[in-house]
């Protein structure tokens, strides 16, 4: 396989950054789902980003073989992160029921009540499975808590 130059230098926009961006979304997308969007995007994003990075190399048959290199790689990215998520949600979820703070008040995840979605705005109810979104944002509050009770403990 042939070496291609890093898609950019620290701190310069590179049109195959783009490419790889736009390319890691739609895959993300299409994983989760969400085809319509993913299309979207192919349609109105992805010509001038592709335009953009042919310019760059030195003939048409290198951009397509740069372009196939980079879509695979994506595609790679994107099953690697969803296997590890598959990995990881299980033992989220178990050490989120013990610290979730629904678990300090008696409900269970099972529950028919609903909660509010802090990233869409609407409610969802609870016997819905937990994303590995929402793991992450649980996860992550409870690292800030955990931080807050540090330096409060420090201050006191």
């Amino acid at each position: 396989m042939t070496a291609f130059p890093p898609i950019s230098e620290p701190g310069t926009p590179s049109p195959w950054g783009e490419v790889a961006r736009i390319f890691r979304r739609v895959t993300l997308l299409r994983s989760s789902g969400r085809s319509p969007e993913a299309e979207f995007i192919v349609e109105k994003e992805l010509p001038a980003a592709l335009d953009a990075a042919r310019m760059s190399e030195p003939s048409q048959e290198a951009a397509d073989r740069r372009i196939a290199a980079v879509y695979m790689l994506e595609e790679e990215r994107m099953a690697q992160a969803a296997a590890t998520a598959e990995l990881l949600a299980p033992m989220l979820v178990d050490r989120l029921r013990g610290q979730w703070p629904l678990a300090a008040t008696g409900l269970s995840l099972q529950s028919d009540r609903s909660i509010s979605d802090r990233t869409e705005g609407h409610t969802r109810p609870l016997s819905t499975p937990l994303s590995t979104a929402d793991l992450i944002d649980g996860m992550l509050a409870l690292e800030s808590a955990e931080r807050g009770n540090r330096r409060t403990q420090r201050s006191a």
